[in-house]
């Protein structure tokens, strides 16, 4: 069984990066095709270390564990809920609002059809 941490598809990720990087560059310099190995792009010593568990990559600092506090979890969320707004009197619509609908459907920028 594969053990699953937090970084595990992004030190996959990056490793092959790197090799298809490599490889690209080691194209670019060559004069003949025939001069460039493909090992670099035999993935099955990252596969075996991968099954076996033994796979380990240090990636660099850009890539950062995101953790979720309870702020962020708020932000999720969305704004605050509050009370009911107030309705003015013999209104039955909120003080602040427009009469038929959401302030987003009073849109006067929308073209007239023919």
């Amino acid at each position: 069984m594969i053990a699953i941490n937090a970084t595990l598809i992004a030190q996959i990720l990056y490793t092959i990066d790197n090799r298809i990087q490599l490889y690209l560059s080691y194209i670019r310099r060559a004069n003949d095709l025939e001069e460039v190995s493909d090992s670099i792009t035999n993935f099955t010593p990252m596969v075996n270390d991968l099954v076996l568990g033994q796979l380990h990559v240090v990636l660099p600092a850009t890539f950062t564990c995101s953790t979720v506090t309870k702020d962020d979890e708020n932000e999720l969320n969305g704004p605050p809920r509050g009370k009911r707004r107030k309705k003015a009197a013999g209104s039955s619509t909120p003080i602040g609002e427009i009469e038929g609908g959401d302030r987003r459907d009073n849109n006067n920028n929308i073209p007239v059809e023919f």
